[in-house]
């Protein structure tokens, strides 16, 4: 089964699938994505790394949805250099979304999420495992 994508919220009631296998990638876990989006002067936004290291900056109507396609991308080529240099680390974090029922970040469903590169990743890994 294909793990789904789920969005956490911080209202009352709010509660998890019940009975379901939740794997929680929000930063301070290990799938967390590193790269935040920081406003700066004037509604200027930057991509930045856990470091606290300028990557891109966007100005405009479309920053924040530019800033977030950027962000995303930036942990996609972070996975693949865990991949590359860790690559039992990058099989265990698979086979955990694998086994997952739901993927939860804070991110609305729909809008580009770090989440949704984990479960593509995972998808293609297990592919690759089959094969």
């Amino acid at each position: 089964m294909t793990p789904q994508p789920l969005q956490r919220k911080r209202m009352k009631g709010f509660r998890y699938p019940e009975g379901a296998k939740v794997l929680t990638v929000t930063r301070g876990t290990v799938y967390g994505n590193p790269y935040r989006i920081r406003a700066v002067n004037d509604g200027q936004l930057v991509c930045v790394s856990w470091s606290g290291k300028y990557f891109r900056s966007f100005v405009g109507d479309d920053a924040i949805k530019r800033a977030t396609e950027h962000a995303v991308d930036m942990f996609r080529e972070h996975m693949h250099h865990i991949k590359d240099f860790h690559p039992w680390k990058y099989s265990g974090m698979m086979k955990t979304v694998l086994q997952s029922d739901f993927i939860a970040c804070w991110c609305e469903i729909g809008q580009p999420c770090h989440r949704d590169v984990l479960i593509e990743l995972a998808l293609e890994w297990q592919k690759q495992q089959t094969a």
